[in-house]
């Protein structure tokens, strides 16, 4: 799959607006990672397809938001101590598959490595083939687990790493079904 230019202020708008989807990874182990079979559960589950969307992992953690122990998943004191991290994310072979079927992924906790990672395997999966990254993701709880319009709207910074966004959601005022967190 050829990957568009490596500047996210050099994308067409069409490609920065393709539906939505939020696969539930909730109440888990904090060091817990999203693997393959858990976004192609979400497709049994729902009957969609994860096929030319923006992926926003919804685990929740965005409501730890404000307790920054809670968020960072340290303990008391060791919030500034990246070997203390504890969060889910992304596992390699997840990332992988992302590499091979979509163009940009968006999570709810702090990175899409889980926090205990040292080698940040879906980091250097992901954005060495020029896929996106959205993190610290918020009110995906908000949004419905398909058919929403995702609008990425990014500072124009160059030559930076990474940049605050504001991302809108737009859906019509349409009850959807939410997943609960055991499915």
């Amino acid at each position: 799959m050829e990957r568009p230019s490596s500047s996210l202020t050099s994308r067409t708008l069409s490609l920065l607006m393709p539906w939505w989807t939020s696969p539930a990874k909730q109440n888990l182990d904090p060091d817990a990672l999203v693997e393959v079979e858990d976004l192609l559960h979400w497709e049994s589950v729902t009957g969609q397809s994860l096929n030319g969307t923006i992926l926003m992992l919804r685990t929740g953690w965005s409501k730890k938001w404000g307790n920054r122990t809670a968020y960072f998943g340290t303990p008391l004191g060791l919030e500034d101590d990246p070997k203390h991290l504890h969060f889910l994310g992304l596992s390699a072979s997840a990332a992988q598959w992302l590499v091979d079927n979509r163009d940009i992924i968006g999570i709810d906790t702090l990175s899409y490595d889980k926090g205990s990672s040292v080698d940040f395997p879906a980091h250097r999966i992901l954005l060495g083939h020029g896929i996106f990254g959205l993190e610290n993701v918020t009110n995906l709880e908000d949004v419905p687990i398909y058919g929403a319009k995702l609008y990425v709207l990014p500072m124009k910074i160059g030559g930076g790493s990474g940049a605050p966004v504001r991302i809108l959601a737009i859906f019509p005022q349409v009850i959807y079904p939410r997943l609960s967190s055991s499915e």
